[in-house]
């Protein structure tokens, strides 16, 4: 396991400006890469009502599970890496749980610009 203080900020983009970027920094569309964010909550929202999360991220067939925490400086980001088979068991044994929605981000591959176009899937 590994943690880090997460700072950031963030800005939505609509489809069209996320690819007026693109364009404007020459980005391929070969240098995209799908990532797949699944957040986790009780069903009684007790993560949520200490500030925290839970998610499984899905990116170029890794998997890491990450915990959220309030810290006195952003959050305290807890990270363990998954395989496959374990991401699956997750997804499928979990009980009193709610997958609050699923989000794909797409973001540019080796770069320290970041820009990310997401959807949630409710379910």
């Amino acid at each position: 396991m590994n943690q880090e203080i997460e700072i950031e900020v963030k800005s939505m983009l609509t489809y069209e400006n996320f690819n007026k970027l693109l364009h404007f920094f020459n980005v391929q569309n070969d240098r995209l890469v799908s990532q797949h964010n699944h957040y986790i909550e009780t069903t009684s929202f007790s993560l949520k009502e200490k500030g925290a999360g839970l998610r499984v991220r899905e990116k170029e067939n890794n998997y890491t599970f990450t915990l959220k925490q309030p810290h006195y400086i952003g959050k305290l980001e807890t990270h363990q890496k998954l395989t496959k088979n374990e991401w699956l068991q997750i997804k499928t044994r979990t009980t009193n749980t709610r997958w609050r929605c699923k989000k794909t981000a797409y973001y540019i591959r080796n770069s320290t610009f970041r820009a990310s176009i997401c959807r949630n899937l409710d379910n």
